[in-house]
């Protein structure tokens, strides 16, 4: 009998009959079947119900150079505590939550209440199932109702992770695993390799719209094709048929291309690409494939060459007609086996030379439901490039891959175990490549990485995405043309909480200034004063009332602004559920909301869910 087992049962002999019953009811109604195992609360889980976090930006991390692009976030602490935050802010407003866990491999990588967790470690798994439940339950809470959850994992906890999900988003929503070749195998002379680990996908709900999500897990790949000169100078490649001689092509001719051959003089009577108007054909009696009799009485055979349908590029596969500059068909065999070997010319301007070789550069769709390809080691390459350091990075390629499956342009990317920042490097780079508008947050915490104690999101994840951004590194090398985009970098501090509800509310009242901007995204500052702050967003103001004496004097402010008559959003400062609020004489929509009750009552919700945890 394990400590845990022992407490129990100490536990169970103080009870009375009614208390036991109880007891025994309770466990009845837990699952049969799922994922069962010891909860082990974290410290700042622990904490949550008495230290309440707010944001805190860092001013001078801010960078603007994009009016017209959303604020991309770096959120600083633990992601527990700036998830519940985005709980506020964020609630039913993201896209897509990308996340790259830990994968608790016993090898130092998973730290759990300040310590490590090693492979001896008996309370390995269940340390790891209750580190990730609380957390999945606050970012499906996040997720709008055609939102997508992917979570990276390798065979550690593939398994128990599938479990969690299930239970957290319901087998219903279950969208499929993504299997990603590193292209690396772990050098093991016991284990079966592993080059691979798993994207698996979930959607928040049933009935979301399936059409904003691409079904066809597909990428672009790259060819390269050596190219040769003949002696006119001109650039061809050569592609091969085997075939035989069985005259069976009357029937079927529109699948291919014909070639009707003499092996004892060498002539040759091309047909080609017969269902391209297989009426034409059909109705023109000189085709010579009407007349195949007259010829394989004069001693030509039929070869049969299968015909590819589509585009290489630019270039159509087929045969040319034949002329006197390229006569490009050369066949040779005997005995009804016959080589064929086909010259496609291409255009000079279609020649790419590379290191002195000229090759045709074309570029593929590469489809497949469950598989996908993308070194683990570009990861680390592409950040040494940038001027990081980083133990696994990510591969760039491969989430800005995962995050164009959603057909939004728009779309909010949150990643809450964002480490280096990989999701942010690659949700930019995106929104170059496609025009498109995007925003990410990113959640990482500051703790030591590596031996000289870098802070991750100090010096790794925001010198990344400044150095993306403005296109130079840290030691003012240039990086690339830079990104134009929009930065804040926040810190998680806390407030305790107070014993009484209205001492609370005036606490932490005067906290809520940047978590407004956050969750109005109104980060143009036009008025400030001890009472009140007033922000412009895209699409309307935003008010913050700290002392509700001043809304006469901040509404003034806004009718001297607001000509088009853009709605407000003015949060103000209540001892109850709601804004004191009274009429106005304007000409414009105002919404009034008691401040700082929504964060608040979030948080509550947050701690009634442990609490019911660990009844």
């Amino acid at each position: 009998m394990n400590d845990s087992d022992s407490a129990k049962a100490d536990k169970y002999a103080d009870y009375s009959r009614e208390q036991l019953l109880a007891e025994i009811g309770h466990l009845k109604k837990n699952k049969k079947y799922g994922l069962v195992w010891e909860h082990k609360k974290e410290n700042v889980i622990e904490n949550f119900e008495t230290q309440q976090p707010y944001l805190e930006e860092v001013a001078d991390k801010r960078i603007e150079n994009a009016p017209d692009e959303p604020t991309n976030l770096i959120i600083e602490g633990d992601n527990f505590e700036a998830l519940s935050i985005l709980n506020y802010t964020h609630a039913g407003k993201v896209d897509v939550i990308y996340i790259d866990p830990p994968y608790n491999t016993g090898n130092k990588d998973f730290i759990y209440n300040d310590n490590y967790v090693d492979a001896e470690d008996e309370f390995r798994h269940s340390k790891w199932l209750s580190f990730m439940e609380p957390r999945l339950k606050l970012a499906k809470n996040i997720l709008n109702d055609d939102g997508v959850m992917m979570i990276s994992v390798d065979d550690h906890e593939c398994s128990q992770l599938r479990l969690l999900c299930d239970d957290v988003f319901t087998e219903d929503n279950y969208l499929g695993t993504i299997i990603q070749n590193k292209g690396n195998a772990q050098n093991d002379a016991i284990d079966i390799q592993r080059n691979h680990e798993y994207i698996i996908v979930y959607r928040k709900k049933k009935q979301f719209d399936g059409s904003k999500i691409k079904s066809t897990i597909s990428k672009e790949k790259t060819i390269r094709r050596p190219l040769e000169r003949d002696d006119k100078g001109y650039f061809y490649f050569t592609g091969s048929f085997t075939t035989g001689s069985a005259p069976t092509l009357n029937e079927r001719h529109n699948m291919g291309w014909t070639l009707y051959y003499n092996p004892a003089t060498g002539d040759k009577i091309a047909e080609m690409d017969y269902d391209a108007d297989l009426a034409k054909y059909e109705n023109d009696e000189s085709k010579v494939y009407k007349n195949n009799d007259a010829l394989l009485s004069r001693g030509y055979i039929i070869i049969r060459a299968p015909k590819k349908k589509g585009k290489l590029g630019r270039w159509s596969w087929h045969i040319d007609t034949f002329n006197a500059n390229k006569d490009n068909v050369v066949i040779s065999g005997r005995n009804g086996k016959y080589s064929i070997k086909v010259k496609h010319y291409v255009a000079d301007n279609e020649v790419e030379v590379i290191d002195g070789e000229p090759f045709l550069l074309t570029k593929v769709q590469e489809n497949s439901r469950s598989i996908i390809d993308y070194s683990s080691s570009y990861g680390s390459t592409n950040l040494a490039l940038i001027g990081g350091e980083f133990s696994n990075p990510k591969n760039p390629d491969m989430i800005k891959y995962l995050v164009s499956l959603m057909r939004n342009n728009n779309a909010i990317i949150l990643d809450f175990f964002a480490g280096s920042g990989t999701t942010g490097q690659a949700v930019l780079e995106l929104n170059k490549e496609d025009g498109g508008h995007r925003q990410f947050i990113l959640c990482t915490n500051n703790g030591d990485k590596g031996p000289d104690s870098t802070k991750i999101a100090e010096e790794i994840t925001y010198p990344r995405m400044k150095t993306v951004i403005t296109g130079k590194r840290q030691d003012g090398s240039k990086y690339s043309d830079g990104i134009p985009a929009n930065l804040r970098y926040y810190k998680i501090n806390h407030r305790e909480k107070k014993p009484s509800i209205d001492a609370n509310r005036q606490d932490f009242a005067p906290y809520m200034e940047d978590i407004l901007q956050v969750k109005e995204n109104a980060y143009k500052q036009l008025e400030v004063a001890e009472d009140f702050a007033l922000y412009e967003a895209k699409d309307k103001y935003v008010g913050i009332v700290f002392e509700p004496f001043a809304l006469e004097e901040i509404i003034e402010k806004i009718k001297q602004r607001n000509a088009d008559k853009r709605p407000v959003k003015m949060y103000v400062f209540s001892y109850s559920r709601d804004a004191l609020e009274d009429e106005y004489d304007t000409d414009f929509e105002i919404s009034f909301v008691a401040m700082p009750e929504g964060i608040l009552k979030t948080y509550a919700n947050i701690v009634a869910e442990i609490k019911k945890e660990d009844a």
